[in-house]
């Protein structure tokens, strides 16, 4: 079995994450897709996050229609900082014959020496990268993953996925300014952000 994981805040999930997440489950043959919000991830301790609650019930109604994505909320149901390595120890010995795929975005695979223990990570999965274009000059990254490659001995692949320039920030910031979010995140995740009246502000 391949599990392929995506982690993050998901504050909140939008189309970009859902396209790399398909993406990464053809290109890689993944049987299975966990999505994983962060309850405290320590890059973000002071970081106002909406409350996990939310953004793990917008991951069930953003997903339900693809029986290959799941959500996971073990890092939202403990009270420790979420680090990545304690999460995929954990899915080691749950899924102990699995082959473990760990999905991040082009800017940690810069920061990845920052993490806690990253030598454990890439001994415990592949790493897949999502890259913003790779349509274009990949040089750069491509010597990024080749020094972090050689630096933890690690199993490192790009994701050819398409190009979708959105990001939660994005996301967050139209609907404080009251612009439409319509076809950034799937419409089931509109109408949650609505009846909640989420990420709103006085204007």
């Amino acid at each position: 079995m391949k599990i392929g994981i995506m982690g993050g805040t998901f504050n909140p999930i939008h189309n970009g994450h859902l396209i790399i997440a398909e993406q990464a489950k053809e290109e890689f043959q993944l049987d299975l897709v966990l999505f994983i919000p962060a309850g405290v991830p320590p890059h973000k301790q002071n970081e106002a996050i909406l409350d996990g609650k939310h953004r793990c019930s917008m991951i069930e109604v953003a997903i339900k229609s693809n029986p290959k994505f799941r959500l996971d909320t073990r890092e939202i149901e403990s009270d420790a900082v979420s680090y990545t390595y304690l999460t995929l120890k954990a899915l080691k010995q749950q899924y102990n014959e699995a082959e473990l795929y760990f999905i991040m975005g082009e800017d940690s695979i810069y920061a990845i020496s920052s993490w806690k223990c990253p030598q454990e990570i890439f001994s415990m999965t592949t790493v897949l990268v999502a890259v913003r274009n790779h349509l274009c000059e990949t040089q750069p990254i491509e010597e990024q993953i080749q020094l972090i490659k050689q630096q933890y001995n690690g199993t490192i692949a790009i994701i050819h996925s398409p190009v979708v320039l959105i990001s939660s920030s994005l996301i967050r910031d139209r609907i404080a300014f009251g612009y439409s979010i319509r076809y950034l995140v799937p419409d089931s995740v509109v109408g949650y952000i609505e009846d909640y009246e989420l990420y709103q502000m006085e204007r």
